[in-house]
């Protein structure tokens, strides 16, 4: 790791993980909590959250993925524990802070696993970095190659609460105030199974939220990421479209916005470089609601993958 300024995080800051640590980076882009698990010397795995949760959604899969490869698990800028400043919400901002992380804990290439918007951001990453990355698995999120049709366009009023949190100022009002009601229908109307989290994993997801420069940044994150990426995929729609690095997309079976997307608006095999699999029993939380199956599909693709290209195993 090349100098840096860091801190680690006060003991019972977060509930204890075996062989987790914790550190705030002072990163050249800005500050990001991060958590990091198994062998510094292993193949090093980024893992990017989705809206609204944050490094806690892979509370499940962090031990398991930890036995094979370097867990590398960062809140993105404005969410969890990190810092959330007032401007610097677009894809490319997020990326600069994902390299910026890499190029200082001297990671040459990793594999990049996402969910939500983290997987827009692993997008633009794959598209505009693909060096740096040996595979792209990508949770929940429309996938590269996207054609508009009308079976997957009706079903787009399941995402209306992206119109309110679009909204500068209702948007983080309604995601910090009172009782969190809107957070916890965000957190509960799309999940299989909303019993799957406890009150610890409730409070780790809503509490960053209650302050109020996280709750701007997510509005500033639908205004200037998620809305423009998924206007952008929209507008440019097209069947030739390829993507530069393997990507693997894991789509819950029960996903009513994205798996309609996947079954009526992407071909199997339209881009090699692409594949499609479906998560049983599974719904937009793909790693809350199948934490055992989602462990076990990411250590079986990227292993896989690097037996095909063994040169790929060279990330550090």
């Amino acid at each position: 790791m090349v100098q840096i300024t860091q801190h680690e995080v006060p003991r019972g800051m977060f509930p204890d993980m075996t062989g987790v640590e914790h550190w705030m980076l002072d990163l050249p882009t800005t500050r990001l909590h991060v958590a990091f698990a198994g062998d510094p010397h292993a193949q090093p795995l980024i893992l990017l959250h989705g809206f609204p949760q944050n490094w806690w959604e892979w509370r499940e899969v962090i031990a398991p993925l930890a036995q094979h490869y370097w867990v590398i698990v960062p809140d993105l800028r404005g969410a969890g524990w990190s810092d959330a400043p007032r401007q610097g919400y677009s894809a490319e901002h997020h990326a600069r802070d994902i390299i910026a992380l890499m190029d200082v804990m001297s990671i040459k290439r990793a594999a990049l696993v996402t969910h939500d918007y983290g997987a827009l951001i692993g997008y633009h990453l794959t598209d505009t970095r693909a060096p740096r990355f040996t595979h792209h698995i990508a949770m929940s999120a429309p996938p590269p190659a996207l054609t508009t049709h009308s079976r997957w366009l009706g079903e787009t009023w399941r995402s209306w609460y992206q119109i309110i949190m679009w909204l500068p100022g209702l948007g983080p009002a309604l995601l910090s105030g009172g009782k969190q009601r809107f957070a916890t229908h965000l957190l509960e109307a799309y999940s299989a199974y909303p019993e799957v989290w406890s009150a610890t994993d409730r409070a780790m997801f809503l509490t960053p939220l209650k302050r109020a420069a996280n709750a701007r940044a997510m509005s500033k994150v639908h205004r200037h990421l998620i809305h423009p990426e998924t206007r952008r995929r929209m507008r440019n729609a097209r069947t030739d479209q390829r993507v530069s690095v393997p990507t693997t997309l894991l789509v819950g079976e029960l996903d009513p916005l994205v798996g309609a997307m996947v079954r009526h608006g992407y071909t199997e095999g339209r881009d090699p470089n692409v594949s499609v699999k479906v998560v049983p029993d599974a719904s937009h939380y793909v790693v809350d609601d199948q934490s055992v199956s989602v462990a076990t599909i990411i250590t079986t693709t990227l292993s896989t993958a690097q037996e095909r290209t063994p040169d790929l195993a060279t990330t550090q």
